[in-house]
């Protein structure tokens, strides 16, 4: 991989360079989305969802919304945190976070899932490269996702890294992978000068298009890399594999 770039915080968000970046690039650096209380607030509920909610779901449903890393103890990621928990469903409803999508897509936004990836420290697995277009029959394929750094992401420990523009190239042939699909390695060149390396501080987001190729490596260090992420659809979008409108 050639020296990657680094996103570091910014004061204030230009609103229309945003806009601009996620038409050419597919991700961009958000700044801060929560303040210092409100990350506190968050930590909590999502001590609360880990310790008193996952462990009570049905089956069923903790099968479908729950993955927990191969040590069988530390937990990987939940899923639809939305439609299971009123206060993350509220959470990912927030206006400022719609007025945000809102004005970097051009499109109205419909929450469709909040979920975590906790990424743990020394045990994190890694993600692989993957659309997530790729996991969202819709059509026109018109995704967004605001992922909220919780604990600091760094290259260190596991930061999101981005192939910056390849969004324009359309859907990519997905194969299994450790964690269901990832884009076909034929397509993925680590060499790719354009890759790009994440890094978030806590309280603050990035923002990337459902087309755009992104991963995460394992997390080796001894600090957790916990993320939250609100997913977006446009409005205007319709499910495929129903047929019934958005």
């Amino acid at each position: 991989m050639k020296q990657a770039a680094t996103n570091r915080p910014a004061e204030s968000l230009d609103l229309e360079q945003a806009a601009l970046r996620f038409r050419e690039d597919g991700a961009l650096f958000a700044g801060v989305v929560l303040d210092a209380a409100e990350l506190t607030e968050v930590r909590r509920h999502l001590k609360r969802y880990a310790e008193h909610v996952v462990p009570r779901l049905p089956e069923n449903i903790r099968a479908k919304t729950v993955r927990i890393e191969e040590n069988g103890v530390s937990l990987r990621s939940c899923y639809f945190m939305d439609q299971i928990d009123d206060y993350f469903n509220a959470f990912g409803n927030r206006e400022d976070f719609k007025d945000l999508i809102r004005a970097v897509t051009g499109w109205e936004p419909e929450l469709y899932v909040v979920e975590t990836f906790n990424k743990p420290a020394t045990v994190g697995s890694a993600a692989s490269a993957h659309q997530d277009c790729a996991f969202l029959p819709l059509e026109p394929m018109d995704i967004a996702h605001l992922w909220i750094a919780i604990d600091e992401s760094t290259e260190e420990n596991g930061a999101l890294r981005y192939w910056m523009g390849s969004h324009v190239n359309g859907l990519l042939p997905h194969v299994p992978a450790q964690w269901g699909q990832g884009v076909d390695p034929a397509y993925v060149d680590y060499d790719d000068p354009r890759l790009t390396v994440m890094e978030i501080p806590p309280g603050s987001a990035a923002i990337h298009s459902g087309l755009v190729v992104h991963d995460s490596p394992p997390n080796t260090s001894g600090k957790p890399r916990l993320g939250l992420l609100c997913g977006y659809r446009g409005a205007h979008t319709r499910y495929l594999d129903d047929g019934a409108a958005g």
